[in-house]
């Protein structure tokens, strides 16, 4: 065989085996090396003509929404995904490229990511609703806590030419947007400070228990209450064979990340009990660590399990008090700690539900609200504005 058919052969595989490959290799729904659901097959809803005669078809083809989600669905499915994924990040890192899907490699030999900038019409929904919030519940304390990324926090060892946009400013700015009615904490400032210790994962994009626990001592300042001092901690090293979400979706090798549990050492506060609501049914769990999830991939979620629309934490503080927070996964490794204060503690996920919140919870019967996010949730998503409903 001479090189032109060779070349032929290798492009037919390329052109015509592997889409029919991809069309009929079984489909999965949700893919645990990203930890995310895999993107379903787009489908289209045709209008009835006699109704509307200017229109044949949905505005999905129009606006191209069915074509994004058929190459979503395509590149989620395709034939052996995740070792083409692979040898091209090996690839990448053999021409000294420190890039892949979107993940960066440090100097330091650490998984960030350069998230989008601010889209203004996102964080304007999310201030507005914010603020209609805070109008429509008068008699309710509401404080707001966003914590930044490790790309910003580590920007001095990014790849030569990578730069990023300054997370600091931005959060000054949101806040200030808030206006004085929402008291909000600078956790920017503290774990800036703190940033040569462990307080982001390597390999994934929450912050480490540490970063947590510093970023609870600045919450709970803000609340009103004076947090316990790490010394009165254990801290339980529970795995040390983590790979995060980063480390999955670049597959760039680094050094995996270690979970770390704290437990108050004199055992004075104890959780009751967890009930986890799927949005069908609800659950009930002993302790606040979910320890089955140290034994799977996403040890992450040994912090209150994989995410769901609402959690709700009882403990044995006698003190009658209740906080409500809306949050991402960045509250679930620091919830622990605030359990330390409150009788119970209701966490509400506004991403996994069609409910609006008054469904959820009555905020009349909680002490304090809490906005528990990281940057990412407000700059690049508008679901926080479904507070203004």
């Amino acid at each position: 065989m001479n090189g032109n058919k060779f070349l032929a052969v290798i492009f037919a595989i390329i052109v015509i085996a592997l889409p029919i490959l991809t069309a009929f290799s079984p489909k999965q729904s949700f893919s645990d090396a990203e930890n995310r659901e895999l993107a379903s097959f787009p489908t289209i809803s045709l209008k009835n003509p006699f109704s509307d005669p200017s229109v044949l078809v949905d505005n999905e083809i129009l606006d191209k929404s069915f074509m994004n989600g058929f190459d979503s669905y395509v590149s989620d499915h395709f034939i052996l995904r995740n070792s083409w994924v692979s040898l091209k990040s090996s690839l990448e890192l053999l021409t000294m490229k420190r890039e892949n899907n979107g993940i960066l490699l440090t100097n330091k030999r650490r998984l960030v990511e350069n998230i989008k900038e601010p889209n203004s019409r996102n964080v304007g929904q999310n201030i507005l609703g914010i603020n209609d919030f805070v109008k429509n519940n008068p008699d309710t304390k509401v404080f707001a806590a966003i914590a930044p990324t490790a790309c910003d926090l580590y920007a001095d060892t990014l790849p030569y030419g990578k730069k990023t946009w300054s997370q600091k400013e931005f959060l000054d700015g949101f806040y200030n947007d808030l206006g004085e009615n929402v008291v909000c904490t600078d956790i920017y400032s503290t774990l800036s400070s703190k940033k040569d210790q462990y307080i982001y994962y390597n390999t994934d994009h929450h912050w480490t228990t540490l970063g947590a626990y510093y970023a609870y001592t600045q919450i709970a300042s803000s609340l009103g209450f004076k947090p316990y001092d790490k010394e009165l901690f254990d801290v339980e090293h529970a795995s040390y064979e983590f790979y995060g979400t980063f480390s999955s979706k670049s597959n760039i090798k680094v050094e995996p990340d270690s979970i770390e549990l704290y437990t108050l050492s004199n055992k004075d506060v104890n959780v009751t009990e967890v009930l986890v609501n799927n949005g069908k049914e609800t659950t009930k769990h002993d302790g606040i660590y979910f320890r089955e999830w140290l034994d799977k991939k996403d040890k992450y979620s040994v912090f209150l399990g994989q995410v769901q629309p609402e959690v709700t934490i009882k403990t044995d503080v006698k003190n009658n008090k209740k906080l409500l927070i809306f949050k991402d996964s960045f509250a679930h490794s620091l919830v622990p700690f605030l359990s330390l204060h409150y009788s119970e503690i209701k966490l509400i996920d506004l991403r996994y539900t069609n409910k609006n919140y008054r469904e959820l919870a009555d905020v009349s019967d909680y002490n304090d609200v809490l906005l528990l996010y990281n940057i990412d949730s407000i700059v690049n998503s508008n679901n926080i504005a479904a507070l203004g409903d």
